[in-house]
């Protein structure tokens, strides 16, 4: 079983192999995942709604938002405007889909996958908003190990996320 500095030497290593940057991807998947439940939970009950979006070519455009986040680099602001793109993509039936296969891949990657997508799951894709205080005492995980876990789910989350972008079609 690898001990946890070689798990996260393993994601960071996917990471570079598929040509990713290790802190935009953090920061755009945890920007992701801060508004998808947002836009999940204030628009909950409007799923046929957010499925009727991705129709021809909302799927594709959904897709060029997504890709579009890539091109920032860290240097650049997070603004408004990209927050919004993120909400309108966290609404359509694409990224809910995308999320399920996702969180499956999370769970299944060893040994560490049960940690990783239980942190997911309360920190931000359950109903009930959970702050990292109630997420560590319901993992029963002290600060500094949830930090150093929440922060290699986000990122093994980031690099799925984008594998999912980039071989999906949407057609």
């Amino acid at each position: 079983m690898a001990n946890a500095s070689q798990q996260f030497e393993l994601i960071q290593q996917v990471c570079r192999v598929r040509h990713l940057d290790e802190d935009d991807t953090f920061t755009i998947t945890r920007r992701l995942l801060e508004n998808y439940r947002n836009a999940l939970w204030i628009h909950s009950g409007t799923a046929d709604v957010s499925r009727a979006i991705l129709t021809g070519d909302g799927k594709r455009q959904v897709k060029e938002w997504y890709l579009t986040l890539k091109k920032f680099t860290r240097e650049d602001q997070i603004t408004a405007s990209i927050d919004s793109a993120i909400f309108h993509i966290c609404r359509t039936a694409w990224i809910m889909d995308v999320v399920d296969r996702v969180l499956q891949s999370v769970r299944e990657f060893s040994p560490m996958g049960d940690t990783y997508h239980d942190i997911l799951k309360l920190a931000y894709f359950d109903e009930k908003y959970m702050t990292d205080q109630e997420v560590m005492d319901e993992l029963a995980m002290e600060r500094s190990t949830y930090y150093r876990r929440k922060r290699e789910a986000i990122l093994l989350c980031g690099i799925l996320l984008w594998d999912e972008v980039r071989e999906r079609r949407f057609s």
